[in-house]
């Protein structure tokens, strides 16, 4: 049997807190498992992402750009 490293047992321990937490908020909300609140997760996740995804590009090609969290405060404070 493998022994595990000190980096998967934090991995390990992070994923059953989620596991733990999404199944202690589900089993109380009624409506956390709903189409419309996985739509809403899954469409604030992937604003993120996509920001995400865009800086990273940046980072890699050696300029690094700090003004990312300045442009989605005004982008949400516009809209």
């Amino acid at each position: 049997m493998r022994r595990l490293s000190s980096t998967n047992i934090v991995y390990l321990v992070a994923l059953v807190t989620v596991v733990a937490g999404i199944v202690l908020v589900g089993s109380t909300g009624r409506s956390f498992f709903s189409t419309g609140n996985i739509s809403d997760i899954l469409t604030g996740t992937s604003i993120l992402g996509f920001i995400a995804i865009g800086q990273t590009l940046v980072i890699l090609v050696g300029s690094l750009d700090l003004s990312v969290p300045y442009v989605i405060s005004l982008s949400r404070a516009a809209s």
